[in-house]
C-alpha cells in the first residue's frame, strides 16, 4: 500500500526501469508489473488491487503504450478509482526530470488521500471475502475512515461506502451487545441468589438443542441403511410432540425414500424372468421350471402350471417402440443406443444388471445390488433411487403405462413401486417447454416452448393443440387471460389466443429476460440483463417506464399491488414501486448465487425466490410482508448440490410453495409462514420450468422433456406432522405385513 503504480509498454523498458530505479534509491516503493504474460482475469484482478493500493499512477506516454490493451485496462481501472496521474512522456529522455515529477506528485498527496487509499485497499479486501464481518473494522478505525472519506478531494467508490455502512452497523451491534452484556452482568450480580439456576437452566436448553441436531443427523444417516427404522423412529418422535423443523426435516427424507408399495414371495422354484406386468399391481413371473405365476396384491401370489415360459430377461432391453435398447458393454457400462447411435453410457456404482427402458425411452432403470437407479436418458443424471427390495435385483419390468417399475430379486420376491404419481396431460417429445400458464376456467392449460411454440391442452387431458408464433427463441413467459408473453432472440412477443393476434417489440440495448404481466393485464414489465426492468403497454407495445434494477432482473413476478418483485442475476432480490424510477432492495441470496425463480402469492404478502446452489444455504428464500416491511427466512431443500431453481409458484391460498429445480424434481413447503419443508416429487424427466396450481388441491408441472403431468394429491393439510406420522406408520406396517422387515425393524437379507 501507498506505491507508486507504474503503466508502460514493453517497448519502453529500458527508460522505465531507469526512473524507477531512481525512485527506489530515494525510498520510493514502486508496484511495476515485468511479467511478460497475456491480459487474462487473474492478471487484471493483481492490477485493479495494485492501482487501488497506490498513491499515485505514473503513465509513461508512448506511442506503443496508447495502443496497448493492458495499459488501456490500467488506464480505465485509473479513472475508475479516481487515483492521482503524473503523465510522463518517454519520448522527451529526460530520466532525473521524469523521477523528479513523481516524486513531487508523492510528496502532495495528504493524510485524507492516503487514508482514502486505505479505505479503498480494506474495502475490496472485504468484497473479496463475501464481505466477511471480520474483515470490518472497529469503532476508532471505521470512524477515521469516515472522516477522511468525507474530507477526501476524490469520489470514493461504492464499495468504499458500502464497506463503512457495514462497518458502522456491526460496530453499533456490537455497542448494544456490549450496553445489553452490562446490563445482564449488574442484573445477574443484583440477582446473584439466582445464577446457579438460571445457568443450569441455560444448560439443558443448550443440551436439548445439541441433542435434537444429534438425534436430526443419526435419523438422517439411519435412512441411508435402514428406511423403515427411520420412518418408525421419526413417527415416535412426532408422537411425543416433537414437530419442529429438526424433527420433521428427517422424517420426511426417509418418507421420501422410494420403498415397495406391493411386495410378495413366491414359493417354490426360482424366479427368472416377467411374462408380462399390467399397470395395476399384477403380473406373471416365470420360474425356473417353466412354470407362470400370477401375482395379485389381493391374494399374493397364485400359480398357472399350464403356461409355457418365456425366455428371462438377461442384459439387454428395448422400450415399447423399438427405437432405442440399452446393454450392459464391457466394463459393466450401460449403454442406451437410439437408432443404432450411442446416447448413453453408465457407470453406476454397483453392479449393473437387467437393464430396462421405460415405454416412451425417456427412462433407464437398471438393477444395482439390492437396488434400482432410475436415470433421465436425455441428462444421464440419476432422477431417483428405489430401495426396499430383498436380495440382488436381477430382472425388472416397466408397466405398459410407464407407471409402475416391477423387480425380481433374490430367488423368491417380487416387488413393485408406484413410479408416476403424476397423471400425464400433454407427452410431446423433443418439445422443450419453458413456462406453464394458471388454468382458466373451462382447465385450458397453455405452455410456452423454447423454439416459441405454444401447447395447449387441459388439465382433463385428451387433445393437445400446437401454435406456431414468429418467435424462434423463448426463455420465460407470462400469463394473463388469453394475453401470451414471452422472450428471446432479443424480442417480447405478445399473442392474444382469443384473435389469434401477435405484437412484438425489440427493446433496444437489452437482452431480454423475465417478463409479467401487470395485475390488469394493461402493463408488460420485461427484464433486461444486468441492467434495467422496462415497462410497456400491452395493446400498443409503447414504452412507458425504464427502472434500473441492482444486478439485472432475470425473473419477474406481478404483485396485486402494482409492485413487481425482481430476482437478479448476482443475487439480489428487490421490488419494483407501481410508479417512479427507484427500485426498493429486498434480500441478498448466497454470494454469487444468480436467482432463476421468483413467485408472489395471490394476495401479494408471501414471496419466494430461488437460484443457482438450491441445495445450499442461502439461495432460497422465502417472505412474508408485515410490521411496515418485509421478512425473510431460509429455505432448506433437501436435493443435491449445484442444481438450481428453474421456476416456483404459491397455491391460490398462500399455504404451499412449490419449486420446480433443472434435475426434474419439485420441492414442496408448507406450515403457513415457516414453511416447513415437505416431500420432494421426482416423477418426470427433464427440468421442471412451469409450475401451476390447480382447483382442489391439484398441482401441473410442465418439464424441458415435452412433458404435462397433473398431481391429483397435493393440499396442505397432507404435510402437517400428524399426516407425516401417519404416513410412516402406515409404510412400516405394509413392510411387516409384506416380510420386508424383521420385528427389531430392519431389513432383511
Amino acid at each position: 500500500m501507498h506505491h507508486v503504480f507504474v503503466s508502460y509498454s514493453r517497448r519502453n523498458s529500458d527508460f522505465v526501469e531507469d526512473v524507477v530505479r531512481r525512485l527506489e534509491q530515494r525510498g520510493q516503493g514502486v508496484w511495476i508489473d515485468r511479467r511478460d504474460i497475456p491480459v487474462s482475469f487473474p492478471w487484471l484482478l493483481d492490477v485493479q488491487d495494485a492501482i487501488a493500493g497506490a498513491d499515485v499512477v505514473v503513465e509513461f506516454r508512448s506511442a506503443s503504450q496508447a495502443a496497448s490493451e493492458a495499459c488501456a485496462l490500467e488506464s480505465a481501472t485509473t479513472r475508475k478509482l479516481s487515483k492521482r496521474v503524473v503523465q510522463v512522456p518517454v519520448w522527451i529522455g529526460d530520466r532525473q526530470a521524469a523521477a523528479d515529477d513523481v516524486m513531487a506528485a508523492v510528496a502532495a498527496v495528504d493524510a485524507d488521500e492516503r487514508a482514502r487509499t486505505e479505505l479503498l485497499v480494506r474495502a475490496r479486501a472485504w468484497d473479496r471475502q463475501g464481505r466477511a464481518r471480520s474483515a470490518l473494522p472497529s469503532r476508532r478505525p471505521q470512524r477515521a475512515l469516515a472522516r477522511a472519506a468525507r474530507a477526501a478531494a476524490r469520489p470514493v467508490p461504492e464499495v468504499g461506502w458500502r464497506f463503512l455502512l457495514a462497518a458502522r452497523r456491526r460496530n453499533r451491534r456490537r455497542r448494544l451487545l456490549a450496553g445489553a452484556g452490562l446490563l445482564i452482568v449488574i442484573l445477574s450480580i443484583a440477582m446473584i441468589s439466582g445464577f446457579s439456576d438460571s445457568r443450569e437452566t441455560l444448560g439443558q436448553e443448550q443440551d436439548a438443542v445439541e441433542s435434537e441436531f444429534a438425534l436430526s443427523r443419526a435419523l438422517h444417516r439411519e435412512a441411508e441403511v435402514n428406511v423403515y427404522g427411520a420412518l418408525e423412529q421419526g413417527a415416535q418422535r412426532v408422537a411425543k410432540g416433537r414437530t419442529g423443523f429438526l424433527a420433521l426435516d428427517p422424517l420426511w427424507a426417509a418418507l421420501d425414500v422410494r420403498v415397495p408399495d406391493f411386495s410378495v414371495r413366491v414359493p417354490g422354484s426360482e424366479l427368472v424372468s416377467f411374462k408380462w406386468a399390467s399397470p395395476r399391481p399384477a403380473a406373471a413371473v416365470v420360474s425356473a421350471d417353466g412354470g407362470v405365476h400370477t401375482v395379485r396384491r389381493s391374494d399374493g401370489a397364485s400359480a398357472d402350471r399350464g403356461a409355457t415360459a418365456s425366455p428371462p430377461v438377461g442384459s439387454s432391453a428395448r422400450d415399447s417402440g423399438g427405437a432405442s435398447t440399452a446393454t450392459i458393454g464391457a466394463g459393466g457400462a450401460v449403454e442406451v443406443h437410439q437408432g443404432g447411435s450411442l446416447v448413453l453410457r453408465l457407470w453406476p456404482a454397483h453392479r449393473a444388471r437387467a437393464p430396462s427402458l421405460s415405454p416412451d425411452g425417456r427412462l433407464l432403470a437398471v438393477g444395482e445390488a439390492a437396488d434400482v437407479g432410475v436415470y433421465d436418458i436425455a441428462t444421464g443424471k440419476e432422477q431417483d433411487r428405489l430401495r426396499g427390495s430383498i436380495g440382488t435385483v436381477h430382472t425388472l419390468r416397466w408397466s405398459a403405462d410407464g407407471s409402475r417399475v416391477w423387480a425380481l430379486a433374490g430367488r423368491h420376491r417380487v416387488s413393485s413401486w408406484l413410479w408416476r404419481r403424476a397423471r400425464l396431460v400433454a407427452n410431446e417429445p423433443g418439445m422443450e417447454l419453458v413456462a406453464l400458464s394458471p388454468p382458466n376456467p373451462q382447465g385450458r392449460l397453455v405452455a410456452v416452448s423454447r423454439g416459441g411454440e405454444l401447447l395447449i391442452t387441459s388439465t382433463r387431458g385428451g387433445r393437445t393443440k400446437r401454435m406456431t408464433t414468429g418467435a424462434s427463441e423463448a426463455i420465460a413467459g407470462a400469463f394473463s387471460g388469453d394475453l401470451v408473453a414471452f422472450s428471446g432472440d432479443g424480442k417480447v412477443y405478445v399473442y392474444d389466443l382469443a384473435h389469434r393476434r401477435e405484437r412484438a417489440v425489440s427493446p433496444p440495448g437489452c437482452l431480454t429476460a423475465g417478463v409479467a404481466f401487470s395485475p390488469d393485464g394493461s402493463q408488460l414489465h420485461v427484464g433486461c440483463v444486468n441492467t434495467e426492468m422496462r415497462s410497456f403497454n400491452t395493446r400498443t407495445m409503447r414504452l412507458l417506464r425504464r427502472v434500473p434494477v441492482e444486478g439485472g432482473p432475470m425473473r419477474l413476478a406481478s404483485l396485486p399491488s402494482g409492485e413487481v418483485l425482481s430476482a437478479g442475476a448476482q443475487g439480489y432480490a428487490t421490488l419494483v414501486p407501481p410508479s417512479g424510477t427507484e427500485e426498493i432492495f429486498l434480500k441478498e441470496a448466497h454470494r454469487g448465487a444468480a436467482l432463476f425463480a421468483v413467485a408472489a402469492s395471490a394476495d401479494g404478502n408471501r414471496a419466494a425466490v430461488a437460484g443457482l446452489g438450491a441445495g445450499r444455504p442461502y439461495s432460497a428464500f422465502a417472505g412474508w410482508r408485515g410490521g411496515g416491511g418485509w421478512h425473510w427466512d431460509n429455505l432448506v431443500l433437501r436435493v443435491a448440490r449445484g442444481y438450481r431453481a428453474a421456476s416456483a409458484v404459491f397455491s391460490g391460498d398462500g399455504e404451499l410453495l412449490a419449486i420446480g429445480l433443472q434435475n426434474g424434481k419439485v420441492a414442496l413447503f408448507s406450515e403457513g409462514r415457516e414453511l416447513g419443508a415437505a416431500p420432494v416429487l421426482t416423477d418426470l424427466p427433464g427440468a421442471v420450468k412451469g409450475l401451476a396450481f390447480l382447483p382442489r388441491g391439484r398441482l401441473a408441472t410442465a418439464t424441458s422433456s415435452g412433458l404435462i403431468g397433473v398431481y391429483d394429491d397435493v393440499c396442505a393439510r397432507c404435510y402437517r406432522p400428524r399426516e407425516a406420522r401417519r404416513l410412516a406408520l402406515m409404510r412400516v406396517a405394509y413392510a411387516r405385513r409384506a416380510g420386508l422387515v424383521a420385528d427389531d425393524g430392519r431389513l432383511r437379507n
